[in-house]
Parts: C-alpha cells; sequence; structure tokens
C-alpha cells in the first residue's frame, strides 16, 4: 500500500475514533485479506491443472478402452494411466466455495445443459465429425466471456446462468466447455461413464459377454 494512502487511510481511522494501534492491526488484517484471496486464486488455478491432466488421461483410457489394439499392449498402456492418475490424485487441493441458494440453481442448471453434452459427446450420438456438439459447446463458451470478442453467436440465456454462479464456478464451467470444444469430455463425466458401464456389464450373463462386439471410438475427434 502506498504511503499516502495509509497516511490518508490513517486520517479516516482518527476521525472515527480509532487508536493507532487499532489502526496498525486493521491494517495487517487487510493485507492478510489480500494475501488469503491470491492463495485462493493459486489454488484454484492448481486445481484446474489437475483437473484438466485427469480429464487428459480418462480420455486416453477411453481411446484405450474401445480401440481395436493388441490386448498386451491395451493392458501396458492401461496400466501406465493408473499410475499416473494415482500420482495426480495424490496433489489433493480443496477450495471450499460458499454459495447462495440462487447460485446454487444457477450452477444446477449450468451443470445440466453441460452434462447433455458430454453425454452426447462419449456416447456418439452425433455425426462422426462432433462438429454439432463442439458448434453448441462454443456457443456456450461464448456466453462466458461476455468481455472478449465472441468466436461466434452466444447464447444469452445460457450467459444469464453463468453470470448468477460464483466466480471459481464460472472458470471451471468454461475449463468443461474447453474441453468439449476441443473434442473431448470432462474427467469426472468420464469416468461417471466407464464405472456404469462396468456395472452393466458385471450384471449381464457371461454367455452375453462372451459376444464379439465391435468397437468405437467415444471421443469427437
Amino acid at each position: 500500500m502506498a504511503e499516502k494512502d495509509i497516511e490518508s487511510k490513517k486520517e479516516d481511522f482518527n476521525r472515527t475514533g480509532f487508536s493507532d494501534d487499532s489502526f496498525l492491526l486493521i491494517s495487517y488484517l487487510d493485507e492478510v485479506d489480500d494475501r488469503i484471496e491470491n492463495l485462493r486464486r493459486r489454488a484454484q488455478d492448481l486445481h484446474q491443472d489437475r483437473e484438466s491432466l485427469l480429464t487428459v488421461l480418462a480420455q486416453i483410457k477411453t481411446d484405450c478402452s474401445t480401440n481395436s489394439m493388441p490386448v498386451d499392449e491395451s493392458n501396458d498402456l492401461l496400466v501406465t494411466i493408473e499410475r499416473l492418475k494415482k500420482r495426480c490424485e495424490a496433489v489433493d487441493v480443496k477450495v471450499h466455495t460458499v454459495r447462495s441458494p440462487e447460485q446454487e440453481h444457477a450452477l444446477s442448471k449450468v451443470q445440466s445443459l453441460i452434462e447433455d453434452l458430454e453425454r452426447i459427446c462419449i456416447l456418439e450420438e452425433v455425426d462422426n465429425d462432433g462438429e454439432p456438439v463442439r458448434n453448441r459447446a462454443q456457443c456456450l463458451l461464448n456466453a462466458c466471456s461476455s468481455d472478449a470478442p465472441s468466436n461466434g453467436p452466444i447464447d444469452y440465456k445460457f450467459q444469464g446462468l453463468i453470470l448468477g454462479c460464483k466466480m471459481e464456478d464460472q472458470k471451471l464451467v468454461r475449463h468443461r466447455l474447453e474441453c468439449l470444444v476441443n473434442g473431448r469430455c470432462h474427467e469426472d463425466f468420464v469416468e461417471a461413464h466407464i464405472g456404469q458401464s462396468l456395472a452393466k456389464a458385471e450384471q449381464k450373463p457371461r454367455s452375453e459377454l462372451e459376444k464379439p462386439t465391435s468397437c468405437t471410438n467415444g471421443s469427437l475427434s
């Protein structure tokens, strides 16, 4: 804080009856507040880096499970993926976000819209090139960047929802949409889908599991 600003702030405190000691302590608290905010920002950046790495690993795992490659090669790749995933998950970064009921409601609607696109992405319910999902994701991503030049049309209804979310949530939403624009799904959705597929496979009779199945690619690329 500049010396002139400190003196001006001190004069304001003196007019309100605060002692010099109180002013000094409050100034320290203001400095700590700034450092805490900076710490939260850095923690959120680390959390996003962690999520990005897990998303890439999850997509590679999906490709390994669906591509037609020799079993030995596929197993070796899966072992490496699991090793890297465990190393990444060992870095545990948590920033608790306090939301109002209105922010919870807005975030719930935003997540529902994105999950619909992620479901289409991984289940390949679109054309082979995946352009419809990418275009829709880009439209939603444009709505998250109101201050920057848009890369195409903007979904203003979605923009109203995203503006109702906390800044931390807006950043994570942008990351998920960027994944879709780049032709892949967020790690959380991919892992949930793989878990559901494995659970269904375990429930099938052995005779049905032994039937040959065709391989499909779950990515948009």
